[in-house]
């Protein structure tokens, strides 16, 4: 009697998780919207050295981890974006991984781009923990080890997402002159990307921002190193494709108190809105979430520290070519 009663136990506790499973599935698909999460500029565990900062160190570390749990945390999270700069500063093998620490933390889906930071420079800081340009050779190197630790199929590639052409963009010209450029290859790949999905609603990730979409100090005003680069060949592939909405960025690492974050001047053109995306290494962490809806796009800002939406920055955005129809 007892065997017949254990056999029963298992054949409910089966029958229970099946449904189980079957209502998430059920729910998701229930939901009009697909949710992105961005995270930019993790610089995990932190840009802060020295011991007599070890507390400030700290503080920014477990603010990074309470963030990864809060996203973890929200059951309809599609896709978390990362942006570039997951490392501390020089992107060596070992501060990838210890930046893997913080990501795999991250129970959800996950893409990768890579940042200035992840291939850029030496790994040597000396004495002064200074950042020096890396030769060509080391460059390519990390790149590829970048490829490896983070599981990207490649530095650049596209996906679709509930109607919506995603394009992820990496920093990745060993030769590059300034920290975010996209090399001649990048560049060819993707004029023909968005020629064939010219019907496609699209979003372009990529970590740094586009030109003259944020308000600086005259004299940095023609910072070529603030922005993508090389600027005039992007803006010719940009101003052929009106099918592109957004251009998620981070770099800049422009939190909700600047006067950057969400402005009328961060329309590229007047076609295209930069989406600037805070640091996690501040003094709080912020992050935007993309709800992509079949007729929009809905950006809205969480507060990690008061675990609330700031409604003030919550942006709508019209989606082109829409159909009832797009597939998902």
């Amino acid at each position: 009697m007892k065997k017949i009663a254990f056999m029963l136990a298992l054949v409910f506790a089966a029958i229970s998780a099946v449904g189980s499973e079957s209502a998430v599935t059920w729910a998701q698909a229930q939901r009009e919207y697909q949710r992105i999460v961005i995270a930019s500029d993790l610089h995990y565990p932190s840009k802060i050295m020295g011991q007599q900062k070890a507390e400030l160190r700290q503080e920014k570390m477990d603010n990074k981890l309470q963030a990864a749990a809060d996203i973890s945390s929200w059951p309809d999270v599609d896709l978390v974006a990362f942006l570039g700069d997951m490392v501390p500063k020089t992107g060596s093998v070992q501060e990838c991984k210890e930046a893997k620490l913080l990501t795999d933390k991250i129970k959800k889906p996950q893409t990768f781009v890579a940042g200035n930071h992840e291939f850029y420079y030496q790994d040597d800081l000396g004495s002064k923990h200074k950042l020096y340009k890396g030769t060509p050779e080391s460059r390519q190197a990390k790149l590829e080890y970048f490829k490896q630790a983070f599981a990207t199929p490649d530095l650049y590639y596209s996906k679709k997402m509930n109607g919506y052409r995603l394009i992820f963009l990496s920093a990745n010209d060993i030769y590059g002159k300034y920290a975010v450029t996209l090399n001649s290859q990048e560049l060819r790949w993707l004029k023909g990307t968005l020629q064939l999905h010219k019907q496609e609603p699209t979003i372009i990730f990529c970590h740094a921002p586009l030109e003259n979409t944020m308000q600086v100090k005259k004299s940095k005003r023609n910072s070529a190193g603030r922005f993508v680069q090389p600027a005039a060949e992007l803006k010719n592939i940009l101003m052929a494709n009106p099918q592109i909405m957004l251009w998620v960025s981070g770099h800049t690492h422009t939190a909700p108190t600047n006067e950057n974050f969400a402005a009328p001047w961060n329309c590229y053109e007047n076609k295209i809105w930069n989406i600037y995306n805070p640091t996690w290494d501040g003094k709080q962490v912020w992050t935007n979430s993309l709800y992509l809806y079949p007729d929009k796009i809905m950006v809205k800002t969480y507060d990690h520290k008061q675990k609330k939406f700031l409604e003030q920055f919550t942006r709508s955005y019209a989606a082109p070519h829409y159909t009832a129809k797009l597939a998902a």
